[in-house]
């Protein structure tokens, strides 16, 4: 028998195992974040692909509470096109990637209120320029992790259609709460695209 974390669902070749269980196989689906369907898409199957290397089949058996989530029900069945139909059709109802690109700002600080305090002003920021239409800034709200060696974490996502349309806006709104932050012991950053930019 072998208990792990999701670490021994990636890389590792575990010769002759027969039998792979997932338990609370659904707790990433409740991540506020765009990919978690994605995330346990991907877990599951790879958790999956670990039994079935022995000389006989393998039975891979998922404990979930939200048995009917198309993610689940598709990783069950190696349905990788059920699953990508289903997961591009939300995204584009949703406007995200590849639908639009995105921003996230994110800060952290040892004090829950200048944290939360941070995102508010780079919302406020850039609720009062004149972003193109179409663009979209989701309210500041704490981070799909909350809180990491006792720093808290908020954001704001932006969602528009080419970040040369944003940039000028964006920027300098980040640069002024970055320094306030960077006064006061905290941090922010910017990542753009997936990629970190400040």
């Amino acid at each position: 028998m072998l208990i792990g974390t999701q670490m021994i669902a990636k890389g590792l070749d575990f010769p002759h195992v027969r039998l792979v269980g997932v338990m609370a196989a659904d707790t990433m689906l409740e991540v506020p974040d765009y990919r978690a369907n994605e995330r346990t898409f991907q877990l599951l199957t790879q958790v999956a692909g670990r039994a079935g290397r022995a000389e006989t089949d393998g039975v891979t058996i998922i404990q979930t509470y939200r048995p009917d989530h198309f993610a689940v029900l598709a990783a069950a069945r190696h349905d990788f096109p059920s699953f990508y139909r289903e997961e591009r059709m939300q995204r584009e109802v949703f406007s995200y990637p590849p639908f639009c690109e995105m921003a996230v700002f994110l800060a952290t600080h040892s004090d829950e209120v200048l944290s939360r305090g941070a995102a508010a002003r780079f919302e406020r920021e850039l609720r009062r320029a004149s972003l193109p239409d179409g663009t979209v800034v989701l309210p500041a709200s704490p981070s799909g992790i909350r809180r990491i060696e006792d720093k808290y974490r908020y954001q704001v996502v932006l969602k528009y259609q080419r970040w040369e349309d944003v940039r000028d806006i964006v920027d300098p709104a980040f640069r002024l709460v970055k320094q306030r932050m960077n006064e006061y012991g905290g941090a922010c950053r910017l990542d753009v695209n997936a990629q970190r930019i400040g």
